[in-house]
């Protein structure tokens, strides 16, 4: 199975456990769509745990649509803390990427209606679990929550910083020294030089 979509209108209740058995029943799915579409009716909503498992398990999935509760994860958290700068989703919906890196190849997400609060901790948590969501966060559906929109605007920033990050540990890995150039390295005008030269120069 590589293609699914379910869109009838009715009556939907999914949970978490249902969406594991499915990226682990169908490991080559690409393109996955499970009741996204407005007619949809979903008496209850999988927790972010949900996305997780579509993120570990269907390692060949580049397209998802799916409904999920991103509202109810706070509840556990509290709202003074969710106000602090270190307000995240707790690890225990990351499943089984609560200590590894994602390997997801999924670029496209759409949500549907699906429920939100604190949309920058949302972001992070579909930052850590999607490397490859940068821009393709669908919010085209009319009953949409506008807390949406702020997770689609954080996404890019997120991961630019993630560049960045990786690009500091290739550089500690190689060895380089604070403020060390590499060879052949461009000076962001356009030229090259390597520390060699700077260092040869002593007129």
């Amino acid at each position: 199975m590589k293609v699914f979509h379910l869109t009838m209108e009715c009556h939907h209740k999914y949970d978490s456990e249902l969406y594991r058995d499915i990226a682990k029943g169908w490991p080559n799915l690409r393109d996955f769509d499970l009741a996204c579409a407005p007619h949809c009716i979903h008496d209850t909503h999988p927790t972010l745990l949900a996305v997780a498992h579509m993120a570990t398990y269907a390692k060949n999935l580049h397209e998802l649509s799916m409904h999920f509760d991103a509202y109810r994860w706070s509840s556990e958290v509290g709202d003074e803390k969710l106000e602090g700068p270190e307000a995240e989703v707790p690890e225990h919906y990351y499943g089984r990427l609560t200590r590894r890196a994602s390997m997801s190849h999924v670029a496209s997400l759409e949500v549907g209606s699906s429920p939100i609060r604190y949309p920058i901790c949302v972001a992070g948590f579909l930052a850590r679990v999607f490397p490859h969501l940068e821009y393709n966060l669908n919010l085209d559906g009319p009953t949409t929550d506008l807390r949406w929109d702020e997770v689609k605007n954080h996404l890019p920033a997120l991961h630019r910083m993630r560049r960045i990050e990786r690009l500091r540990m290739d550089q500690k890995a190689m060895g380089y020294e604070f403020g060390e150039d590499s060879e052949d390295e461009d000076d962001g005008e356009g030229t090259y030089y390597s520390s060699q030269e700077d260092e040869g120069d002593g007129s």
